[in-house]
């Protein structure tokens, strides 16, 4: 496995959300993103700087119990969401009156959170780009890789980076954030908690079947495909009208190997 690139985020206190409780200490950072190579090619000028938010108990500085890092459903730009997620389990009181509390399980100590900001999204969105609708199929792509060496390199940073020294850890995330966070936990190198909210095994379902087929742009991406089958049965029914069936599937085989037809990809 490729070694995990080794984060210093200058963090710099910033104003209390208004998801942020009292007793809490809000934190931002900007890094560059460890994605490199193709991917790194792949990702708008915009989002090859990643922007992260520290949430802590008051106090606490950069190191406690545990840190959760949690990362972006699909919409979700900016912090809001998962700040008021992470919030009541960073808040030193909330965690200790629950403790307290009989026939519940909740952790005995606060838990800090580390909220990233995926590519393409919020302050790291390209121009012109509508919301979170990406304008190619190849950005989603990008998006996922980039989203999970970030996470991977946040988490080798809490683990004992500069300034940090959490000694549990996490990774967290709802819908498309579930789903880089079960491709996070299977990455990383040491013990990891891992909590994937609504998280399907597979994008397929919600683009091809889902909530996201209509806001799918399917006919420049299906036409090509649809070319490629006319011309494949427009050469097989030609070949096998000049005499064998074994030459039309060699013409159709040599030309899918050439590349001419992009079948099965």
């Amino acid at each position: 496995a490729a070694a995990i690139p080794r984060l210093s985020p200058a963090w710099t206190r910033v104003r209390a959300h208004p998801a942020t409780p009292l007793g809490t200490a809000l934190y931002e950072a900007t890094f560059p993103t460890p994605a490199g190579g193709r991917v790194f090619d792949a990702l708008p000028p915009e989002s090859r700087t990643a922007r992260a938010w520290l949430l802590v108990p008051e106090g606490a500085g950069r190191g406690s119990d545990g840190c959760v890092v949690h990362l972006a459903g699909t919409g979700d730009h900016g912090p809001a969401r998962r700040l008021a997620l992470a919030a009541p389990l960073a808040d030193a009181r909330w965690t200790a009156r629950r403790a307290a509390a009989p026939h519940h399980h909740h952790p005995r100590r606060p838990i800090a959170a580390v909220i990233l900001e995926s590519p393409f999204y919020g302050s790291r969105r390209p121009p012109g780009q509508a919301g979170a609708k990406l304008g190619r199929v190849s950005d989603l792509l990008a998006l996922g890789r980039a989203t999970v060496e970030e996470a991977l390199a946040l988490l080798a940073w809490a683990a004992g980076g500069s300034g940090a020294d959490f000694s549990r850890l996490g990774v967290a995330g709802l819908s498309m954030g579930g789903v880089h966070a079960g491709m996070v936990a299977g990455l990383a190198p040491g013990p990891l908690a891992c909590a994937p909210l609504l998280a399907p095994r597979s994008a397929a379902a919600a683009f091809c079947d889902g909530a996201l087929w209509p806001a799918t742009a399917w006919r420049p991406l299906t036409s090509p495909a649809d070319g490629a089958r006319r011309d494949v049965l427009q050469t097989v029914l030609a070949t096998a009208a000049g005499g064998g069936a074994a030459r039309a599937a060699e013409s159709v085989l040599a030309a899918v190997a050439a590349g001419a037809w992009p079948l099965g990809r």
